[in-house]
Parts: structure tokens; sequence; C-alpha cells
């Protein structure tokens, strides 16, 4: 439901958009972007997941999450950080940047690639022949795999494990996500594992930062 190259970057960010509450997530230097559900709303009033998740942080949090991405095929790896700040919030929706700079581990200089905003409305109403356990899921196809508590920057976060299946261009690519409303942006860790073309990428949270109250 929501994107991670090259290939293997492109996984990384394919699979930033279409998971864990990172909703519709544009191209780096894609600009501002209106986050909305695409179906009919006919439903109830439901509480978006970024908005849900962002609002019990101040305004100024900021979460980098580091993806690498290798393959059997190649001794280079391609390292992705994703800088995520919460820049508003507001009683009808948040304000979110992305910036994003990635290093193709080919000797080139990292790419350092212009911020996006992308803006997260607080609620929308649920469109027809869905429920609100759709949009608590990474995906629809997400299965619960069990809890963990998984330590981040000497942190302890209760966290919930999904695991799913998604197809690709380049063949079917299996997606394992720990998700805590205890984290900025939800995600903890996830590893995404693409058969074909013998990649892994790991995503893993390297920086948080909460400004005091």
């Amino acid at each position: 439901m929501r994107a991670f190259a090259s290939i293997p970057l492109l996984l990384a960010t394919a699979l930033v958009a279409g998971c864990g509450g990172c909703s519709g997530q544009p191209a780096p230097g894609a600009g501002a972007v209106a986050v909305e559900p695409s179906a009919a709303p006919s439903g109830p009033m439901f509480d978006t997941l970024e908005y849900a998740n962002w609002k019990r942080f101040p305004v100024g949090t900021t979460v980098k999450r580091k993806l690498v991405t290798s393959t059997e095929r190649s001794t280079n790896k391609v390292t992705s950080v994703n800088t995520y700040t919460l820049r508003t919030l507001g009683s009808d929706g948040i304000e979110v940047t992305r910036q994003n700079t990635t290093d193709r581990g080919d000797g080139t200089p990292p790419t350092v690639n212009s911020g996006e905003t992308n803006r997260f409305a607080r609620q929308f109403a649920i469109p027809n022949g869905m429920t609100a356990d759709d949009f608590n899921k990474p995906s629809r196809k997400a299965k619960v795999a069990g809890e963990e508590d998984v330590t981040v920057l000497g942190k302890k976060y209760k966290t919930t494990i999904y695991s799913w299946s998604d197809s690709t261009e380049a063949g079917p690519l299996e997606v394992k996500l720990w998700l805590s409303e205890e984290m900025p942006g939800r995600i903890v860790k996830q590893v995404m594992k693409q058969s074909t073309l013998a990649n892994t990428t790991s995503e893993e949270v390297v920086e948080v930062t909460i400004p005091k109250s």
C-alpha cells in the first residue's frame, strides 16, 4: 500500500513507499505531495496511521533510517539513508519531510538528493469494501508474525512483526517488517529479499532526535 536503485536501490525505494505507514513516498526531489486514498470514500472516518504515529512527537522530531542492499552477484553494496523530519503538526494533518542520500558503493561520490514534503491528512473516510483493519497493516497481504522487543540506540521498543510476499517487475519479494508506535515513522527495521536477483535489503534506524518540549 505504500516504495525501495539500478535494481538494488529500486528495491529499497519501492519498499519504503510500500510499507509500514510510510504511505505514498515519491521519488527523491519530487516536491510537496498530498497523500490521499485513491478509492471512493463512503464509510466512517479513519485516523491515518501517519498522523496517529507522528502526533505523539513534537515538531522537529527526526529519524534516520539506513538501507543496505547487497547481492550475491557483486561485492558492491548500495547504501541509502533517508532522513524524516516532522515539520508541522496541526489538528487536521501533518507535514513530514524526507531527504535521501545514496552511496552506490562503486567509488562514485554519494548522491545527495533534494528533500520533499509529504502531507498526511488526519482522517479519511474508509472506501467501499474495506475496513479499518485493512489500513492498520503495512500491506493488505501482511500477516502478523509475532512480537519482539528490539533495542535501538540503547532504547527498547516493543514491536509487532509482519511478513508477506509482494510481486515486483524483477520477481517475488519477501518482506519482514518490525513496527512500533513508539518509533517516529513506525518502522524499527525490515528485511527484504528478492530471490530472482539474489538481493537482500536491510533497513534499520540509525538516529532518532526528539526535541525537548
